[in-house]
């Protein structure tokens, strides 16, 4: 263990496929050619719905995912309220107990 009790963790990530490139939706298959073409690939994703286990095997608790949806109900009100969010922004946070 590298980090002190009450450590916590807070990042934004992209799902698995997007970065290997196997996202079913268009704009994850352009995003992935897009920064592979400017050589700046993505390098890291989780698989869909694994972010808590993937942490917990890290040993973190109390994980917390937030979608892109949740996260566009929280932040995005009045002027901001029919922006669009890519559906493929995650947010997760942790700590270690």
């Amino acid at each position: 263990m590298n980090s002190g009790k009450e450590s916590a963790i807070l990042f934004d990530y992209f799902p698995e496929s997007v970065v290997d490139g196997s996202c079913e939706l268009e704009v994850g298959r352009n995003l992935h050619n897009h920064l592979a073409e400017l050589g700046e690939p993505l390098q890291f994703g989780i698989r869909e719905g694994m972010v808590e286990a993937f942490l917990v095997e890290r040993g973190f608790s109390g994980v917390q995912n937030v979608t892109a949806e949740e996260f566009k109900k929280l932040y995005f009100h009045r002027a901001n309220k029919d922006r669009e969010v890519c559906s493929l922004y995650y947010f997760a946070h942790a700590v270690i107990e």
